[in-house]
C-alpha cells in the first residue's frame, strides 16, 4: 500500500513538470542576446565621446559608462519582469531595442571626431 501511495505521489508530480512552460525559451534568449549585443555596441561607441542624452551623461557632458550601463541593464530588467504575462511582446520589445542601439552605434562611430 505505502508503494502505491509513493508511485502515485510520484507520478503526480511529474505531470504538472512536462506540462509546464520554461520561463525564457529560445527566442526568449535570441531576443536578450540582439538586445546585448545592440547596448554593448552602443555603449562602446559612446566611451570617451560627448553625450546628448542627459541621463547618460557627467556634469562636464561626456558619456558615463556607469550611467548607461545602469539604464540599459535597468530595461533588460524591466522586460524580464514582464516576461511570463507577456513573451511575445517582450521579445519583440528587446529585438526592437537592440536594432536600435546598434543603429545607433553606427551613428556614433560615423560621427568624425576631433
Amino acid at each position: 500500500m505505502m508503494k502505491t501511495l509513493v508511485l502515485i505521489f510520484l507520478l503526480a508530480s511529474t505531470v504538472g513538470a512536462q506540462t509546464r512552460q520554461p520561463f525564457c525559451d529560445r527566442a526568449c534568449w535570441t531576443s536578450v542576446v540582439i538586445y546585448s549585443g545592440g547596448s554593448a555596441a552602443d555603449w562602446g561607441s559612446s566611451l570617451g565621446q560627448r553625450e546628448l542624452n542627459p541621463f547618460m551623461r557627467q556634469s562636464d557632458g561626456m558619456f558615463s559608462p556607469w550611467k548607461g550601463a545602469a539604464i540599459k541593464g535597468g530595461a533588460l530588467a524591466l522586460t524580464f519582469a514582464a516576461q511570463r504575462k507577456h513573451p511575445r511582446a517582450m521579445f519583440w520589445v528587446r529585438t526592437a531595442a537592440g536594432v536600435a542601439d546598434a543603429l545607433v552605434a553606427w551613428r556614433n562611430l560615423s560621427i568624425e571626431r576631433r
